[in-house]
């Protein structure tokens, strides 16, 4: 998980979940309660059916949608979204976090009283990693430190985490529906901002990474002005 001291009362701690599960989302600095559980986020499941994002990290990069590492001072729920931009605090994965999140979701399932923060991170992040593609793309921007190995084996495990988990409300709700409308809209002009970088980054790495790459793309371009003149002359002769 994150790197952080608990701050606040731990007394109250009965069982090594309960404070487990304080750690992972109760900020480092005391705050106005209204701060820590906001309500202007959470939906109820049953009013929006929304439950992540309708792409995966390295597709909402591709729609113009940017990821940057948030700060390591707040907590792991501190996710935002503005001008174009998703915030998420660091995370440390290794071969413990699986089963780590499924003991935490299944205290929040159990808990009459429970939140269900965890489980909305998890649902959040599942939406988001579907791909190593996406793990690479996260790693880079310094939101996710990992130590294990095999992906493949953390993905396999990672898709049936929240099988058979009926969360009541999501917290992340908003959020999520914002980032979906933001991707759809041309709007913004921070949409362009990354959507067009990225893909002058695709066309480099796909036709002009090697010397030979280039030289094919620049005979193919003269071949087909080559081709419009020729068809051209054809259909309008000189006098």
């Amino acid at each position: 998980m994150n790197h952080k001291a608990l701050a606040g009362d731990t007394e109250d701690c009965n069982h090594l979940l309960v404070l487990l599960h304080k750690f992972c989302f109760l900020p480092t600095k005391l705050a106005p309660h209204n701060q820590i559980l906001s309500t202007s986020h959470i939906v109820p499941i049953r009013n929006s059916g929304i439950l992540g994002f309708n792409h995966a990290a390295s597709e909402l990069l591709w729609y113009g949608v940017e990821f940057e590492k948030g700060s390591m001072e707040g907590y792991l729920l501190d996710i935002t979204f503005q001008r174009g931009v998703i915030k998420i605090p660091p995370v440390f994965i290794d071969n413990t976090t699986d089963p780590l999140f499924r003991n935490l979701i299944a205290f929040e399932q159990c808990h009459l009283k429970s939140s269900h923060h965890i489980t909305s991170y998890v649902i959040f992040l599942k939406s988001l990693i579907r791909s190593t593609e996406d793990i690479k793309l996260l790693q880079r921007r310094g939101i996710i430190n990992q130590n294990w190995e095999g992906e493949d084996q953390f993905l396999s495990n990672f898709r049936t985490i929240i099988d058979q988990v009926h969360p009541k409300v999501f917290h992340f709700g908003h959020l999520c529906k914002d980032v979906n409308c933001y991707r759809k809209s041309w709007l913004h002009w921070q949409t362009h901002k990354v959507f067009w970088p990225v893909r002058l980054k695709y066309l480099y790495r796909t036709y002009f990474s090697t010397a030979w790459s280039m030289i094919s793309f620049i005979a193919a371009f003269c071949l087909f002005v080559l081709t419009i003149t020729q068809t051209y002359f054809a259909i309008h002769p000189a006098h």
